[in-house]
């Protein structure tokens, strides 16, 4: 953002030099690196994560929706004692 500044600034721009590639592989996440590793081809997951559970939308009994996620065990934890199944805090690799 700095080139826009002194284009603001002075009326002269500055040329920016970026790869093209690097800045798409955060956008990727761990999907390219699990590819990179595994050779398996990525399929589409819709609102779910790869290594995120439970990550997606959920519809309560009374008809709306909720989205839910949590990416670490105390996110976990405090997600399941507010729904009402604290029973499954201590519960590690759910099924996908």
């Amino acid at each position: 953002m700095p080139c826009f500044d002194q284009k603001g600034g002075t009326g002269e721009g500055q040329e920016i030099d970026i790869s093209l590639y690097e800045p798409l592989f955060s956008l990727l996440g761990s999907e390219y690196l699990h590819y990179t590793l595994t050779g398996i081809i990525p399929q589409p997951m819709g609102n779910e994560a790869l290594f995120h559970r439970p990550r997606n939308s959920f519809q309560t009994l009374d008809g709306k929706w909720v989205a839910l996620s949590a990416s670490a065990q105390a996110p976990f934890e405090r997600m399941m004692d507010l729904v009402g199944h604290g029973e499954l805090e201590d519960q590690t690799g759910l099924p996908q």
